[in-house]
């Protein structure tokens, strides 16, 4: 399980910071062609960081946190620099100014079949297909196999380290498709039944090719992310058929769904156990940035308590999901 701590743990940096770069523009804060991250035209700092702009900038994460003002919620960097509007408050901030006053209470039950609602109810139970609740985990158990099918084309493959600098994924921003390639229902969650969404490609330092998919709320916050691990890279190339599983074996993909419960905090909601992912194109893509690729293809996805070892294994920032 070695390679599956590995691989979990570089999903948790790129996941996050994958998130609120994309969009098709309806939402509040998208980026647009000759806007920065912070909706800036010009070259001024609008997040009033340190003065001489230096080590401090490099080594803020954007979307860090989020602060609420006379009824606009922003986001805000690590260094305490704002960012663009996160959304416009109907009923004013809320009482530590993190967020937006909630007007009305809004149950809670996305992916639970049971368990408090958060609005002094219990969700119901929703399973189909031959599903039923397990009042543990509170999630869909048994029945057929939730699968997620996949047919994306990606048309040049960005630099995994530096997909958390927002200059540089405004720069590629062309290259962010907005749109879903990843579609298909998992433990009651439909993962294209939000607004705003994007998928890319991106490599790392070493032999991995990724496909992440983000999908978003209107405000942009990421709600869900799948991605997908090809390694080594070598074994990638058009007409090539890889098989879904923990990443152990040649041309075996390995795949996660995250769940992104805050701005900053993510659990592991679900991985993929079988399938098969086929390349119909792949060019570059050992090169560490500017391959393309087409894959296309099925994928079962489990629980992963239901998969051994996996959540006693997971690193601390990426716990499988309650």
């Amino acid at each position: 399980m070695k390679k599956l701590v590995v691989a979990l743990a570089g999903l948790v940096l790129l996941a996050a910071s994958a998130c609120g770069c994309g969009g098709d523009g309806t939402g509040d804060g998208g980026i647009t062609d000759g806007q920065d991250a912070g909706g800036d035209s010009g070259g001024e700092d609008s997040g009033g960081g340190d003065a001489d702009g230096g080590d401090q900038a490099n080594n803020c994460i954007s979307h860090d946190k989020t602060y609420c003002s006379q009824g606009i919620t922003y986001w805000q960097d690590s260094c305490g620099n704002q960012e663009e509007i996160a959304e416009t408050c109907n009923c004013g901030c809320n009482s530590d100014y993190s967020g937006c006053k909630d007007c009305g209470c809004v149950p809670a039950c996305t992916g639970k079949c049971c368990g408090d609602d958060g609005c002094g109810n219990s969700c119901p139970d929703n399973c189909t297909g031959g599903q039923t609740c397990d009042t543990q985990s509170c999630t869909c158990q048994g029945g057929p196999a939730d699968v997620l099918a996949v047919d994306c084309d990606v048309p040049f493959v960005l630099d995994a380290s530096k997909v958390s600098d927002m200059a540089y994924m405004t720069g590629h921003f062309g290259d962010l498709v907005q749109q879903y390639g990843i579609s298909g229902t998992v433990q009651g969650v439909d993962i294209t039944g939000f607004p705003e969404k994007m998928y890319y490609g991106m490599h790392d330092s070493g032999n991995t090719l990724s496909l992440l998919q983000v999908s978003m709320n209107a405000s942009l916050g990421p709600e869900y992310s799948v991605r997908i691990d090809f390694s080594p890279d070598t074994d990638v190339s058009t007409g090539a058929m890889w098989t879904v599983g923990v990443g152990i074996n040649p041309k075996e993909a390995l795949v996660g769904l995250i769940r992104h419960l805050s701005a900053s905090s993510m659990c592991l909601f679900a991985m993929g156990t079988a399938g098969q992912l086929t390349f119909s194109a792949a060019e570059g893509c050992t090169n560490v940035e500017g391959g393309s690729f087409s894959v296309s293809g099925q994928m079962n996805m489990a629980n992963p308590w239901d998969v051994a070892d996996a959540c006693s294994n997971t690193p601390p920032n990426l716990p499988c999901c309650q």
